[in-house]
């Protein structure tokens, strides 16, 4: 009898053990679970960038130069002193700059036509997208599906139309080619036709069932299209024959492909030749030199050689009176690499090579413009230069700040913080105060010392972030400072009391609502208001419930929906924070 109650008293033991291991290791998963949730993702990167300096093309007028800098604000210099004429910051000024007949007209995504000689705003339009100008007319379409046609002197509205989806739009002649070119399955691929002064609708045809229209190409006389059949997605389609059709929408012939462009796919942007036509940029040229960069002054060529010990890289650049090479040497060794940038001009009556001595590892040139006899170089680190192309003289360098520009691929790999882009900004301008010019490689040419011109109105895009960062951290500490507070003067110290519990649930609100509008401040900041989110979190849930049992009032109601909305929020900021905030 001793014998089987002992060995009932051991398998008890060994049951209130096994129990007890089962509740710590729960409570240790849950933990786990909770303080990965939280912590875990929060340095993960999955980014990349772009470093901007020039963000437009050169537009020479008047002897001024006016372009667009990294923050999107418009900068007018004189070509020769280098001089600064305005500065503009009122609205977004990247993209393409252009001299028409009414002023300055800035083709981005936010179009602006400008007085050329107040530079006041004569007329502009918000989310536009793929302007064409020929004539006095601009053609484009905004944000609501609406193609546009509008005169560029005074911005009057000609005619407007409304067509779903994102779109390709080319204006030749007396005519207006739109196409939809609708890569979801679900919608059709549309080509449409318009006369340009009246919007008259010419034609609408849409590709037949099992084949996808890709890039479109228009020379106002006949329209070439990128045909190819496909069976379960539309991205799998290849490129197999270019169909023609004239003004009417009728099939008047087609183009055979020849053998080394079969492969390509009609998602591909590649310019091609077929026959005696390039089709490039929704157009047709005679020949590929012929083709324009989609960006006044950018690169029209680039070529690359790896050799043992470096790497070399080649831009080619078209002025009025030649050719501009730019060669970025990467010199390699077993412990660094050092970049050397060389450039290289020819024309009937200058002939000379230099080195840009201030362009950095990651610098370049954006864009080159000749303007008479001087040459403009501006770069992606925030310098213009002035060299005198005769003489191959540097006179005068421009320097504003450089920004880099983020991208994220992954909702789970975010850009840095925003107090570690604001490290990298400040690294990234550090100027040396005895910057150079371009210096040439003539040995027998004295060292060249430009005149340096510092931006009168730098801007600074982390001007704010000592306010932010106060923000977040008040969000992630008062919270839990009002909770103790709440928690001495509610009667007897009752933790359970509902004035507790409804405050638990503002602070609680207040703590997620800065962490979806502010987490990306700083890594610190962003940790500590989630650790606040969670300690809210569990005393909001355990109070609620026990308030709810013991409180014996219809205020039980109350509690109640307090308790499902807390925990309703609380798994809600956990998913957002997982798919959105790292």
């Amino acid at each position: 009898m001793a014998i089987r109650k002992k060995i009932q008293n051991s398998g008890a033991s060994g049951q209130n053990t096994e129990e007890y291991l089962s509740s710590v290791s729960s409570k240790i998963f849950f933990l786990v679970i909770i303080f990965g949730i939280v912590l875990i993702p929060l340095n993960v990167k999955a980014y990349t960038f772009v470093q901007i300096g020039v963000d437009s093309n050169f537009l020479i007028h008047k002897g001024q130069v006016y372009f667009a800098q990294a923050d999107g604000s418009l900068t007018v210099l004189d070509v020769i002193t280098g001089n600064v004429i305005a500065r503009k910051k009122d609205r977004e000024y990247s993209g393409t700059i252009k001299k028409v007949d009414g002023g300055i007209l800035i083709l981005g995504t936010q179009i602006t036509l400008l007085d050329d000689v107040t530079f006041k705003t004569a007329w502009e339009a918000d989310l536009h997208f793929t302007p064409e100008i020929i004539d006095n007319y601009l053609v484009s379409y905004d944000a609501n599906g609406f193609v546009q046609c509008r005169k560029i002197d005074n911005g009057q509205i000609c005619w407007s139309i409304h067509i779903d989806g994102a779109l390709d739009i080319v204006a030749e002649k007396d005519y207006v080619l739109v196409h939809r070119s609708a890569w979801n399955q679900k919608d059709p691929v549309m080509v449409l036709l318009f006369e340009l002064e009246t919007g008259k609708e010419l034609f609408r045809k849409s590709s037949p069932e099992g084949i996808h229209y890709g890039n479109v190409y228009f020379d106002g006389e006949k329209i070439y299209i990128e045909a190819g059949s496909f069976t379960e997605s539309r991205w799998d389609a290849l490129f197999e024959k270019m169909i023609v059709w004239n003004l009417s929408g009728e099939e008047v012939s087609f183009l055979d492909v020849s053998s080394d462009i079969d492969k390509r796919r009609l998602s591909s942007e590649t310019p091609f030749t077929l026959g005696d036509k390039t089709f490039a940029q929704g157009r047709v040229w005679g020949n590929p030199d012929n083709i324009p960069p989609k960006l006044e002054g950018e690169c029209v060529k680039y070529s690359s050689s790896d050799q043992d010990d470096k790497y070399i890289s080649c831009y080619t650049y078209k002025i009025e009176d030649g050719y501009v090479n730019i060669d970025k040497v990467t010199i390699r060794s077993d412990t660094d690499w050092e970049c050397h940038n060389f450039i290289k001009l020819k024309t009937d009556n200058a002939n000379w090579e230099g080195e840009l001595t201030y362009l950095k590892d990651n610098g370049r040139i954006s864009v080159i413009t000749q303007a008479d006899n001087y040459l403009l170089l501006g770069s992606n680190l925030g310098e213009v230069e002035c060299i005198d192309i005769l003489t191959g003289k540097s006179l005068w360098i421009y320097i504003f700040p450089t920004i880099r520009h983020t991208m994220s691929f992954s909702s789970y790999g975010m850009p840095p913080y925003m107090d570690k882009a604001a490290e990298i900004y400040r690294k990234e301008n550090a100027r040396v105060n005895n910057i150079s010019g371009m210096q040439l490689l003539s040995s027998d040419v004295e060292k060249t010392s430009p005149i340096i011109i510092y931006d009168p109105e730098p801007t600074n895009p982390f001007l704010k972030l000592p306010l932010y960062r106060a923000i977040t951290w008040a969000a992630a500490l008062a919270p839990l400072l009002i909770l103790v507070v709440t928690w001495k003067i509610s009667p007897n110290r009752h933790w359970r009391h509902p004035l507790s519990v409804i405050t638990c649930l503002i602070l609680y609100v207040f703590t997620v609502s800065c962490l979806l509008i502010y987490g990306r401040i700083s890594l610190s900041s962003s940790i500590a208001m989630r650790l606040t989110i969670l300690i809210l979190f569990i005393y909001l849930s355990i109070s609620t419930v026990k308030a709810f049992i013991e409180i014996r009032s219809n205020f039980k109601i109350v509690i109640f929906m307090s308790c499902v909305f807390g925990i309703a929020l609380g798994v809600f900021t956990a998913f957002f924070s997982m798919l959105y905030h790292f």
